[in-house]
C-alpha cells in the first residue's frame, strides 16, 4: 500500500492525483493546488486515506469520488476551488 505523504502537487494540465482500479493508499498532508482538473479523482472502487491534506484552487474541484468508489476523507482543508470542494457519484 503506497503512502505520499507531504507532497506538493501543483499545476497539473489536468486533475492533480487519479487514484483508480482499486488502488487504496495513504495520502497524508498533502498540497494540491493549481490543477486544471480536480485536486482528487477517486474511481473504481479504489479505497484510499486521504488525511490533512489541504486542496486549493483547483480548476474543477477538491475531490471527486465516483464509479463505486470508497474511501476515508479526514481532516482536510479545502479553500477556492473552482467547483465543489467534494463531489460524489456512481456511474
Amino acid at each position: 500500500e503506497p503512502a505520499f505523504s507531504r507532497n506538493n502537487i501543483v499545476g497539473s494540465l489536468n486533475n492533480g492525483i487519479v487514484i483508480r482500479t482499486g488502488a487504496c493508499g495513504i495520502y497524508d498532508s498533502n498540497r494540491i493546488a493549481g490543477n486544471s482538473g480536480w485536486g482528487v479523482v477517486i474511481e473504481d472502487e479504489s479505497e484510499p486515506v486521504l488525511v490533512k491534506n489541504v486542496f486549493s484552487d483547483n480548476g474543477c474541484g477538491g475531490i471527486h469520488a465516483k464509479d463505486n468508489a470508497k474511501g476515508h476523507v479526514k481532516e482536510n482543508e479545502f479553500l477556492d476551488n473552482h467547483g465543489p470542494q467534494v463531489l460524489v457519484t456512481n456511474g
